[in-house]
């Protein structure tokens, strides 16, 4: 109370510096909500990468019933749901159950409260188990398109994914499914006898020919003969 707006403007000047970390680091976020999370909390679960809460938990931005707009949260949360759910949330004040953030694409999952922690770990140990490198460089890729029209979207994504698939993650990874796909060599027919996949004898070149090459050219050859197994 009794603040200059200098004071104010400061405040929000941190709040915003922090919600732009979150999205500009290569490490996903996920938010584990439990509670309520209002205003500026609920802003913060709208920039996390993801979010997984209690089934009790329940989402608001309030600050129109008190005669202080959400401005700064309306940012991240007209980002994260539709442009209705946001103004209704904002306009009203009203606040949305776990279930209802769920459809309105505030949250990824609502869980009962015991299994949150559980849950959430499961999440990020998943996204763990992914090489770091392509998971931050599909962060950043993800960010940097959201807001450009589509053609500049494909414009941008192409050129990433073509120096992505440059990286010996994406080399090792694109060759290992490759290696994998041509074990499938043999079908069962509907009389239950095996017959020899025609397509299977090219598969073993693909893989050598990723590995010499390190393109991305082999996966999708390989997607496309093996498309109809």
């Amino acid at each position: 109370m009794n603040q200059s707006s200098a004071f104010y403007r400061q405040l929000f000047e941190v709040c915003t510096k922090l919600m732009e970390t979150i999205q500009s680091i290569p490490q996903p976020v996920i938010a584990q909500v439990h509670g309520i999370a209002t205003a500026a909390g609920c802003q913060l679960v709208a920039t996390c990468d993801l979010a997984i809460a209690a089934e009790d938990a329940r989402f608001a931005t309030p600050g129109v019933k008190i005669g202080l707009f959400c401005s700064t949260p309306m940012v991240a949360l007209s980002r994260a749901v539709g442009r209705k759910k946001a103004m209704e949330m904002l306009l009203t004040g009203d606040a949305l159950s776990a279930e209802e953030a769920v459809q309105a694409g505030l949250i990824n999952k609502a869980v009962p409260a015991k299994s949150l922690e559980e849950e959430t770990k499961a999440m990020a140990l998943k996204i763990a188990s992914a090489s770091a490198f392509t998971v931050g460089i599909g962060k950043q890729a993800f960010y940097q398109q959201i807001e450009m029209p589509q053609h500049l979207a494909y414009s941008y994504t192409k050129e990433v994914m073509s120096l992505n698939a440059t990286a010996a993650d994406a080399e090792e990874g694109i060759c290992a499914f490759l290696e994998n796909v041509s074990l499938i060599g043999k079908a069962v027919s509907n009389t239950g006898k095996a017959v020899s996949n025609t397509r299977s004898g090219r598969r073993p070149a693909l893989a050598h020919r990723c590995a010499l090459a390190g393109v991305f050219f082999p996966l999708v050859e390989s997607i496309l003969l093996g498309g109809r197994l």
